[in-house]
């Protein structure tokens, strides 16, 4: 468990899913969670990162607040349409097949104007994703049921602020920022 110094705050910016979404993937994803061992997260966390940014202090938090409030993308629908598995990972997720392009435009613009807050963005593949469940005992992604599309109409993302506690971490949404 990191202790931070209370000047820095762990924060991300992600899509987040309303009670109604939240509810559809419950009813989606109960069969394979209940069929299998490990951490499940509690769906109040469900979230779809778009850019983690780590322990920030108060002036890099402000001015990557600054970019954000800035971000004139549209608005977008976005089809959660399939549970996956990482095995090296161990993780459970419902997630997307597509990437819609106004997707991938606001990832690119969050990731190239952050940088001006010295923000790195992360070079791996982004991939649609809601994390399930972690520590995931095994599963074949044979057995993984098929999923009804699950039609989220996203207009806006968050900054979020992570806290850890020894039982997990919490996430709060600190803003909001509309897309057109």
């Amino acid at each position: 468990m990191h202790i931070s110094n209370h000047k820095t705050e762990r924060l991300f910016f992600a899509l987040w899913p309303d009670s109604k979404i939240r509810q559809a993937i419950n009813e989606q994803s109960q069969i394979v969670t209940q069929m299998t061992n490990g951490k499940v997260m509690p769906s109040e966390n469900w979230h779809i990162t778009l850019a983690f940014l780590g322990y920030v202090d108060k002036p890099t938090k402000n001015c990557m607040q600054k970019v954000a409030a800035t971000v004139s993308d549209n608005r977008f629908s976005l089809s959660l349409d399939q549970l996956g598995y990482w095995h090296k990972s161990r993780i459970l997720w419902f997630g997307a097949n597509h990437i819609p392009e106004a997707l991938e435009n606001l990832i690119v613009h969050l990731n190239t104007n952050l940088q001006n807050c010295g923000y790195r963005p992360d070079t791996r593949l982004f991939h649609v994703h809601l994390t399930l469940m972690r520590k995931v005992s095994k599963l074949i992604k044979k057995t993984l049921p098929p999923t009804t599309p699950i039609i989220w109409t996203v207009d806006d993302f968050c900054l979020v602020r992570s806290v850890t506690h020894s039982s997990g971490a919490n996430y709060e949404v600190i803003a909001r920022y509309l897309l057109n």
